[in-house]
């Protein structure tokens, strides 16, 4: 609704802006020469030189002018807001370890503050600014004031802000280019718009990545000179992590490498197929390194001992790369019938270089998707699903879909942007996931739905060791109401 309201009405405020502009700067330079011309001669018969009257003019118009250009500026920003309030309830089943967990009523908060400007007909930035927290998160952890959350924006504590996206993008006018730059949207991208009841916000398919990440994307509009419509070929480098600098790149220890990402990918409308999306690419992440802390691999709550027993005694800066290819097909709106059907696929090919995490136990090491870092795997996963819009005015058109998310054995999903409170994309087992989405007016929305999940191997956010067979359940029921504006 931002982006409508932002559309609708910058022409016209723009235009009087323009306009009030020009005026003031014709008057502006009438007087300037004005001044010119008196500053040649004396004034008239008072002696004095009427130029300093014209000059004083000249400075206070001057003035006038800033404001409006600070205005015309200003009005180039546009501003818009999403509040969300969600709650949960959880069951979590583990059946070799025979448990039965519940989790009832975890309440939760999302308030996004989204920004846009058009600075000029060829640049322009977008941001969004993001908290996320759950009810009464805070209690039990002990502060000045003894504990609970209760003060945390009334008195000054640190400058954390949480800058979700910040970026420009920047069009070439003599070619059909653009150069993207900064956090983009990188997290929540398609089919993830149908669930979250929006219009498509990020680049990527979400089975693809769904992180923040920082990118530099260069973007071709190749239906400039192929028969595609809206098709274009992106180009796109990023750190998948820097350097494990303690303040300045040169600061560091060595322990880890530099994560490098480059690939490519191509999307068009299908034709004679109407709003009906196909996107697909490969890339490579080059050195797979592992966490700047060796304890994060600490393996003694696993062998029953007391953290810090057993500690890595070799840790590889890096265990090798990761090929991966993505195909998506999405289909809105399918013949004007209301239905929204989509599959997505997504492979990844691990190349180790024969390093490994090391432990003083025999027979434990923890490669690139393998115990011996030798071992070569693929894994795949496939994303599908539909939502259908049932035309009925008296509801406001309401939406029902469902899901489907199935992950083999060496799946890895690069998913932890995700703001779910599960992991849909990251199992190595089946996801099944159907909600309702009832719209209550133009700026508010409730979403009601439930998330069963079947682990078949370890998790699924790993890439290191071989993947264990599990047998686990997580079940998620739901109600959440969201503002737009």
């Amino acid at each position: 609704m931002a982006a409508v309201l932002y559309i609708t009405l910058f022409p016209m405020s723009y235009a009087d802006a323009e306009e009030k502009t020009a005026v003031d700067k014709a008057y502006l330079e009438n007087l300037e020469r004005r001044v010119a011309a008196l500053e040649n001669k004396q004034a008239a018969s008072s002696g004095q030189d009427a130029s300093g009257y014209l000059s004083q003019d000249v400075l206070d118009l001057m003035e006038t002018m800033e404001v409006v250009e600070k205005k015309t500026l200003m009005d180039r920003l546009a501003w818009g807001a999403e509040f969300r309030n969600r709650v949960n309830w959880f069951n979590y089943q583990d059946k070799a370890a025979g448990d039965d967990l519940h989790t009832d009523e975890l309440y939760q908060v999302r308030l996004r503050l989204n920004f846009f400007a058009d600075l000029t007909d060829n640049l322009k930035f977008s941001g969004r600014l993001t908290g996320y927290w759950n009810w009464g998160d805070s209690m039990g952890q002990a502060d000045s004031m003894g504990w609970g959350p209760y003060n945390k924006a009334a008195v000054p504590s640190d400058t954390s802000v949480r800058i979700e996206r910040a970026y420009i993008d920047y069009f070439l006018e003599s070619i059909p280019f653009c150069l993207t730059v900064g956090r983009q949207p990188s997290a929540g991208g398609p089919p993830g718009e149908l669930r979250e009841n929006r219009v498509r916000k990020s680049t990527w398919p979400m089975l693809f990545i769904d992180q923040e990440q920082d990118v530099a994307v260069g973007t071709i509009n190749t239906s400039t000179f192929l028969p595609l419509e809206q098709s274009s070929l992106r180009i796109y480098y990023f750190k998948y992590h820097a350097l494990d600098s303690a303040s300045l790149d040169y600061k560091h220890s060595g322990i880890q490498s530099s994560v490098n990402a480059y690939g490519f990918q191509l999307e068009t409308l299908v034709p004679q197929m109407g709003d009906t999306l196909l996107a697909g690419g490969l890339g490579i992440i080059k050195d797979y390194t592992l966490s700047r802390d060796p304890s994060s691999f600490d393996i003694s709550s696993s062998l029953g001992a007391p953290r810090g027993t057993y500690l890595p005694t070799v840790y590889p800066r890096n265990v090798g790369d990761v090929m991966n290819y993505h195909v998506l097909i999405f289909s809105q709106n399918l013949h004007n019938s209301g239905l929204d059907l989509f599959t997505e696929w997504v492979r990844h090919d691990y190349r180790p270089n024969g390093r490994t995490v090391q432990y003083a136990v025999p027979g434990i090491a923890l490669g690139l998707m393998s115990d011996d870092g030798v071992t070569k795997r693929s894994g795949q996963a496939v994303h599908a699903g539909f939502r259908y819009t049932v035309q009925f005015k008296p509801m406001n058109d309401p939406k029902f879909g469902f899901e489907y998310v199935h992950g083999d054995r060496y799946w890895k999903a690069f998913s932890d942007g995700h703001d779910d409170p599960l992991d849909l994309m990251g199992v190595r087992g089946n996801t099944y996931d159907v909600y309702y989405i009832q719209p209550l007016n133009q700026y508010l929305f409730c979403r009601f739905g439930a998330t069963f999940i079947n682990h078949d191997f370890s998790s699924g956010n790993s890439i290191y060791g071989e993947p264990k067979p599990v047998d686990e359940k997580v079940r998620n029921f739901y109600g959440l109401l969201e503002m737009r504006f």
